[in-house]
C-alpha cells in the first residue's frame, strides 16, 4: 500500500512537522475561517510525549 497517500493528501488533511511548522499551518487555517483543530491519532510513537509537546509548544503559544 506504500505510495497511495500523496504529499498533497497529507497537506489537505493533516498538520505535521515541527511545532513552528504546525503553528504556521494552524494560523494559515485560521485565516481562512477554521475555528477548531483536533490533535488526534498518528501523533508519534510516544503519545504522552507528543501530547505534552503539543500543549507546551503549540497550544500555550497560540
Amino acid at each position: 500500500m506504500g505510495g497511495l497517500v500523496t504529499p498533497q493528501m497529507i497537506e489537505a488533511f493533516a498538520i505535521c512537522g515541527t511545532p513552528e511548522d504546525c503553528m504556521k499551518r494552524i494560523k494559515d487555517l485560521e485565516a481562512i475561517g477554521v475555528t477548531q483543530i483536533v490533535a488526534g491519532s498518528q501523533i508519534g510513537p510516544d503519545k504522552e510525549k507528543a501530547i505534552k509537546l503539543i500543549g507546551k509548544e503549540i497550544i500555550a503559544k497560540m
